[in-house]
């Protein structure tokens, strides 16, 4: 690798460890769910250049009951690492995985996954993702073991009412 030591162009011998393996795995679903006070994510996301959009009015009289089944997973345990890496305290999460049935209120936010960061958005919002934001203490006031992760996912897609956001 090239770099500079004392002030002067230098060479640098380094291992390249790229053989990673995952170990688990999930179906990319159609979308993914975040309430409207995780906005700090939907910034996150944002600044990565993923797309997000929110749920706009369902009807013409103001009304917002879309009842949606969604994935949502219940949190069975976490495992707060006591040491700071970074100013964080990472987290590992194990979860299980069920099919709700959801009332989903207009405002809140949707990211699709069909879209060129799509990938990238999955890693990130996953409950037991090894590098997402739960992991990154971005929703360490949300979790808690034997309730909901916030954030659901739609497996299949559906037409949905919605509106772009722009942070």
């Amino acid at each position: 690798v090239k770099g500079f030591k004392d002030g002067q162009p230098h060479d640098y011998e380094c291992d390249f460890i790229g053989n990673y393996k995952s170990t688990k795995q999930v179906p990319m679903p159609y979308a993914y769910l975040i309430p409207a006070e995780h906005k700090n994510i939907t910034q996150r996301l944002q600044m990565h250049g993923v797309k997000v959009e929110k749920m706009g009015q369902m009807s013409a009289d103001g009304t917002s009951n879309l009842m949606l089944r969604v994935q949502v997973d219940t949190v069975r345990s976490l495992d707060r690492n006591e040491r700071t890496f970074q100013k964080h305290k990472m987290i590992r999460i194990e979860s299980e995985r069920a099919t709700q049935k959801k009332t989903i209120p207009a405002g809140m936010f949707v990211v699709r996954t069909a879209q060129p960061l799509g990938r990238l958005a999955c890693y990130m919002l996953e409950s037991q993702s090894d590098d997402g934001f739960a992991f990154w203490n971005f929703l360490d006031d949300s979790l808690e073991a034997g309730k909901p992760y916030p954030i659901w996912s739609i497996a299949k897609p559906i037409k949905l009412p919605l509106e772009p956001v722009k942070h």
